[in-house]
């Protein structure tokens, strides 16, 4: 009979056998390894937004990889082998640099791509950047906005052209149509803090963040005006949804004001404002938002990737 602490235990011991398999484990990953052949680890899928600026469909019978491109700075391999919804690849090769979309990337333990669709819903974090050369803002190297754009719709830029000039982080949800993967609505928060004051036109200041007169109602305004030059956070809230059946656009933001001490950290993004004002959309022709994001945004994006390009 041997004790617990033995050396030699039965067969049938369950100890045994799972010391057992795991000792067989160890040794086929360590015959893989030798090898050259790794085990695929699938991640949980993820889902990313912003520009499509390239897509390269894979080719199974290669086998060739194929890629994917969104903003200036991710790009991720589509592995041969991936499954790619119907959607996607009916719709993907026709709207590189035509928009923003929203994609739902099932990936292995490399980061490499096994499943591609559009997602239904997706966020983009992060902080405003401006180029002066070609007029647009770009959220964290992933969206752009050309300024025409901002100009004719308050609401948007209470959300980007605010946060760049505070130098704040934003986010914004977007909703989109998953057969052709172009935008269905967007879902925006921003927050800032600093010196405040309303000035003769209406305009809201916040350090250096601005705020259009359209997007402040009558208690924003009149807290703006109280606190003449003390320190204040605002939050803004701003929505936005495409009819699809013919492009129209309708926005609308809500922003509070609320006095601060100096130096005081912004509220979150995710805080909802309790003053709404409604922006009208601009008399340009339907489509016009879309049109305008698109188009531009697509011609600005390559012109940033030419330039980064030169660069190198």
């Amino acid at each position: 009979m041997v004790g617990v602490g033995g050396s030699n235990r039965a067969a049938g011991d369950p100890v045994s056998r799972i010391r057992t398999s795991i000792s067989a484990a160890v040794v086929s990953v360590a015959l893989l390894a030798t090898l050259g052949v790794a085990p695929i680890l699938a991640t949980a899928p993820t889902v990313e937004c912003g520009q499509l600026t390239a897509y390269t469909a894979p080719v199974p019978a290669g086998p060739t990889d194929g890629s994917v491109s969104l903003g200036t700075s991710s790009t991720w391999v589509i592995l041969a082998a991936a499954t790619i919804s119907p959607a996607a690849a009916t719709a993907l090769p026709n709207i590189v640099n035509s928009g923003p979309t929203c994609l739902a990337l099932g990936l292995d333990g490399t980061g490499k791509v096994t499943s591609l669709d559009f997602a239904a819903q997706g966020t983009i974090s992060g902080k405003v950047t401006f180029d002066s050369g070609t007029g647009y803002y770009m959220l964290a190297n992933r969206l752009i906005v050309p300024t025409n754009v901002t100009d004719a719709y308050p609401p948007l830029s209470a959300l980007f052209k605010s946060s760049y000039q505070a130098g704040t982080a934003m986010s914004v949800t977007f909703t989109v149509d998953t057969t052709t993967g172009g935008l269905s609505g967007f879902d925006g928060h921003a927050a800032f803090c600093g010196a405040a004051s309303l000035d003769s036109k209406g305009v809201g200041h916040v350090g250096k963040a601005t705020l259009p007169s359209a997007v402040l109602g009558a208690a924003a305004k009149a807290a703006l005006k109280k606190a003449a030059g003390a320190s204040a956070c605002a939050s803004v809230h701003s929505i936005g949804s495409i009819n699809p059946s013919n492009g129209n656009i309708t926005t609308s933001a809500n922003v509070s004001i609320v006095l601060a001490a100096p130096n005081v950290t912004p509220p979150s993004t995710t805080t909802s404002a309790s003053e709404a004002a409604s922006a009208a959309n601009p008399p340009f022709g339907e489509l016009a938002w879309f049109l305008a994001l698109a188009i531009a945004a697509g011609l600005a994006m390559g012109l940033a990737i030419q330039r980064r390009n030169i660069r190198r």
